[in-house]
């Protein structure tokens, strides 16, 4: 439940977000439900999140850029594989720190129970 409700809540922000006109909103910490049907996928997927280092801390949800930086932070994240791949891509990567400089304010998106 707490999963669904924090998913909506992504889901409500980066529509408000990108209907401004003036910035949009892109997925950033991992807010996916990790593999359930394979026990090694399981693993794979906990493995590359301590990897990238997010086993000591929690990315926030989203990231918010201004439009007119949309060509830099698509060409950004096509560099670093896609949107799926960012939770698993460490900060400190020089093409993730590319993404990074452009964003105006991180966001974790909650709404209570």
């Amino acid at each position: 439940m707490r999963w669904s409700q924090g998913l909506w809540s992504e889901e409500r922000l980066t529509q408000a977000v990108n209907s401004t006109g003036k910035y949009f909103a892109l997925p950033y910490g991992p807010s996916g439900t990790a593999p359930d049907k394979d026990v090694r996928a399981f693993e794979l997927y906990f493995e590359r999140l301590e990897q990238a280092g997010l086993g000591h801390i929690k990315r926030p949800d989203l990231l918010v850029y201004r439009i007119q930086d949309k060509a830099k932070v698509d060409s950004a994240v096509r560099q670093l594989g896609g949107l799926s791949e960012l939770p698993f891509t460490p900060e400190a990567d020089a093409k993730m720190q590319d993404l990074l400089e452009h964003a105006v304010v991180a966001v974790e998106c909650e709404n209570s129970l």
